[in-house]
């Protein structure tokens, strides 16, 4: 936690030039302060407030205008989703390509590192990603000139020890500074006597280290969540939620068309079929705790009132893609008996094949779609939805915004943003809720 606000705290500063120069370093020969121009650094800000309606209420806090409230309690939170999820779609419009590519490149190793569960291989990734980024920062920033050895901070040194420490002591959540905070924040709120706060929280840790003994000892004893109201339990740790619409109505022509493909797909004989009726439901819990939701009930909304949270990770049984996953919005959900069995099945607006070029130059950060609309619907099982994530509009770079036809050509484009740690919630089962009062 304090490492990443450490590693913000520079890179901020570096493209601010708000870091002071030494005698004989100009500032104006800092190529890498892109945000000393104030317009350009508040513009960047207003961007990054833009995106808080795309970021699904399961991401919790999104980050704030930069720009204004940088100095004003910027929660470590606020800047893991600004630099990690953001940042390679963001400052790609403003930095000098080797800047961006060299800061992709740290964003790749983190990402690894922060997981839940990593394999050797990810590691050895991490690491020679990691070692390299260390070297090209001593190039770029530092320049090996004494003038500037300030800027290589114990931040930079530390993260050639991720991956080795990885290997040593295990994955890096179990003793984040996160945890912690964490302990502290839940004992804080129990305390009843502030005149003798001290004394309370021993007796606070007391009753929960003697509490949690019995409940190892009698399980029967913890109280479990009871199932929403008008929920229905589709296996496998899928859940449907209301808005339901039990009157079923016969689907567009575009919907049947998808559902005709979807179950020939199956092994079904849909010659004939002209007509399909089918009930409706709005969200879905996923076995990670999100709640994906859809078009049916969120279109209804304005943009400034909503946190998207239709924009769901799917893994098609079969894919020939050079990306493991697809990325869809889920229009809605219903249910429809295939063979004597009841299926749970969702219409979706596909996402095209992410850009392979900015894929392969952001190291594998970057994953840029176009939103197709009716011309990419398709029927998915609702059990190949693994997870909600963010769809961001991405930013131009100056010479495709001065392009001809610049919104036509590059107005189109979205970059996925995956909730950091989400693997983390899952293992501590908790429940990434959207929005207040959805049930």
């Amino acid at each position: 936690m304090h490492h990443i606000l450490n590693i913000t705290d520079l890179f901020s500063a570096l493209w601010r030039g708000t870091l002071y120069a030494e005698e004989g370093d100009d500032k104006s020969a800092w190529d890498f302060a892109v945000f000393r121009d104030q317009k350009v650094w508040k513009d960047h800000g207003a961007a990054v407030a833009a995106a808080t309606p795309y970021f699904p209420g399961s991401f919790d806090r999104p980050p704030r205008n930069p720009a204004e409230k940088i100095s004003s309690g910027y929660k470590a939170w606020e800047f893991l989703l600004w630099f990690f999820v953001l940042g390679p779609g963001h400052f790609r419009a403003y930095l000098p390509k080797k800047y961006w590519q060299h800061f992709c490149q740290l964003v790749f190793a983190i990402r690894i590192v922060q997981q839940r569960t990593v394999t050797h291989e990810q590691l050895i990734e991490a690491h020679q990603a990691l070692v390299q980024f260390c070297i090209d920062f001593e190039l770029l920033y530092y320049q090996r000139a004494p003038e500037r050895l300030h800027f290589v901070r114990q931040s930079i040194h530390q993260l050639i020890h991720l991956a080795p420490e990885s290997l040593r002591m295990g994955p890096l959540w179990a003793y984040t500074q996160w945890t912690m905070e964490r302990f502290i924040g839940d004992l804080g709120a129990e305390i009843r006597q502030p005149s003798n706060p001290f004394a309370n929280l021993s007796q606070r840790n007391v009753l929960r280290a003697q509490i949690n003994a019995l409940k190892a000892m009698f399980p029967d004893l913890e109280k479990h969540e009871t199932d929403p109201r008008a929920s229905f339990d589709v296996g496998e740790g899928y859940r449907l939620l209301t808005a339901h619409d039990p009157v079923h109505r016969p689907l567009s022509e575009i919907e049947l068309k998808a559902l005709v493909v979807f179950l020939e797909n199956e092994g079904e004989n849909m010659a004939g079929v002209t007509q399909v009726k089918t009930d409706k439901w709005a969200r879905v819990q996923l076995p990670n705790g999100q709640i994906a939701r859809s078009a049916w009930k969120e279109n209804r909304k304005l943009l400034e009132n909503l946190r998207i949270s239709r924009m769901v990770q799917i893994r098609l049984p079969t894919t020939n893609t050079h990306h493991p996953h697809v990325f869809g919005e889920v229009r809605f959900l219903f249910r429809l008996e295939i063979r004597g069995e009841i299926r749970t099945l969702a219409v979706v607006s596909m996402y095209s094949d992410i850009d392979k070029v900015l894929f392969e130059e952001s190291f594998k950060t970057l994953a840029v779609c176009s939103y197709q609309g009716d011309e990419g619907l398709a029927i998915v099982d609702v059990r190949w939805i693994e997870s909600v994530v963010s769809m961001q509009p991405l930013p131009m770079t100056r010479e495709e915004a001065a392009a001809e036809n610049a919104q036509e050509k590059y107005g189109n484009r979205w970059f996925v943003g995956e909730r950091p740690g989400l693997d983390i919630a899952q293992f501590m089962t908790v429940i990434l809720r959207d929005n207040p009062g959805d049930d």
